[in-house]
């Protein structure tokens, strides 16, 4: 937050959300299993915002750009995440 008070115009608010989902589709014909999928993903959705609360760039036609989400790697080692200079 510090780095991207200097940018013009700052941000005065960022917030974000990991997510991990497990899922399993399994599809069947006439008894038989013809798929059986696994799926494990790992995400964070990130928002950043800047202007003031009664105006910002959340507000209109940018409402769809309000989130944006980038893959997490699935290994449960720190050092595995990106590095973040605070």
């Amino acid at each position: 937050m510090s780095s991207l008070s200097k940018a013009d115009p700052a941000p005065y608010f960022i917030s974000y959300s990991g997510n991990e989902e497990h899922a399993t589709v399994i599809a069947a014909s006439h008894g038989a299993m013809i798929a059986n999928i696994d799926r494990h993903d790992r995400t964070v959705d990130i928002s950043v915002r800047v202007g003031n609360r009664d105006l910002d760039n959340t507000h209109g036609e940018n409402r769809v750009n309000a989130i944006t989400t980038a893959s997490l790697p699935l290994e449960d080692k720190p050092d595995a995440m990106p590095a973040c200079s605070g």
